[in-house]
């Protein structure tokens, strides 16, 4: 897969299908969108490129500073993309210049750049200044510059339109399970293991610290049943805790990712790791005394593991 940086791309290489929109967090619906886009291109013996934009254009247009971190940040973005048959990827800087341009200046400036064969957007695609091109408008004027355009719908979850936004607040409530049928596979944050204060081996239950390396949407604080993938590619069990550590620390820092993992005690130190949150298990709480939390985290090892057995696939 190729990756294209910069505003104003230019004339693709060779005939494309083109996929536009955000993609974060690549769920269900989009899936749906690229798997179009690469049945189309198939079709016509093309390439399935791809448009996206960084940083999100809501943390751009509303100033909203939830959009300062992703479902999928970007690394991940790029190999799930790649993972679905996308063979380029033309990543447009959304800065306020950008979002100041009207509809058909987008159109001519970008799309009409690439020359695509067909174009590919959701049905709920909108673009230009204030929004007021949607895929009625690119298909309209699509035809009239000899550019196909293809128009996907939306895909339902119990009758709800399934959205990135959908998504962040499934994991702001701990809908774990949502959040898994929604993506098509576990939520993941991918961190490197660095040294805590270790209180955990001090009652019994060492944890790895985790430093995350994009920024992620956090999941609700609490505990989660997680299957951590090791840079040895090993795959083990564990319940992460994410949190401030209200029982032993005061000052309300920033959050802190834990797991202890199951039936394991190598040196991780420094390895990077792929966290797959499985299961909510409880919220945070915040405890008298250090014997509490421990009788605690023994009822959450015996949940999870009630709930692997119950789960055999997990095991696998």
């Amino acid at each position: 897969m190729h990756l294209k940086l910069g505003e104003i791309p230019a004339k693709a290489e060779h005939s494309t299908c083109l996929a536009l929109g955000n993609f974060d967090g690549v769920h269900i619906g989009h899936q749906k969108l690229i798997q179009t886009a690469r049945n189309i291109a198939n079709q016509h013996s093309s390439s399935c490129s791809l448009m996206t934009f960084l940083p999100h254009p809501r943390k751009v247009v509303n100033g909203n500073d939830d959009y300062d971190t992703y479902i999928t940040p970007w690394e991940l973005k790029c190999k799930l993309l790649y993972e679905l048959g996308v063979d380029l990827i033309y990543l447009v800087d959304f800065n306020e210049g950008f979002a100041q341009l009207s509809s058909d200046e987008f159109e001519s400036m970008y799309l009409h750049e690439i020359q695509p064969r067909v174009i590919v957007v959701g049905d709920d695609f909108r673009y230009g200044r204030y929004g007021f091109g949607n895929s009625s408008t690119l298909l309209t004027n699509g035809l009239a510059n000899n550019i196909g355009v293809e128009v996907v719908s939306s895909v339902l979850h119990n009758g709800v339109k399934v959205s990135s936004s959908f998504i962040r607040d499934a994991l702001s409530s701990g809908h774990i399970t949502t959040v898994t049928t929604l993506l098509n596979r576990p939520y993941q944050l991918k961190g490197k293991v660095v040294h805590g204060s270790k209180l955990g081996r001090t009652i019994g239950f060492p944890t790895a610290n985790i430093n995350l390396t994009g920024n992620f949407v956090l999941p609700k604080f609490g505990v989660y049943l997680v299957q951590v993938t090791l840079s040895n590619h090993t795959i083990v069990n564990g319940i992460m805790n994410i949190g401030v550590k209200p029982t032993v620390q005061q000052d309300n820092p920033h959050p802190i990712i834990e797991i202890h993992l199951l039936d394991f005690n190598q040196d991780i130190y420094d390895s990077m790791i792929e966290v797959d949150l499985i299961h909510y298990i409880r919220e945070e709480m915040k405890f008298n005394h250090l014997q509490e939390l421990s009788s605690q985290i023994r009822k959450d090892l015996f949940y999870a593991t009630e709930y692997l057995a119950k789960h055999v696939y997990l095991n696998q």
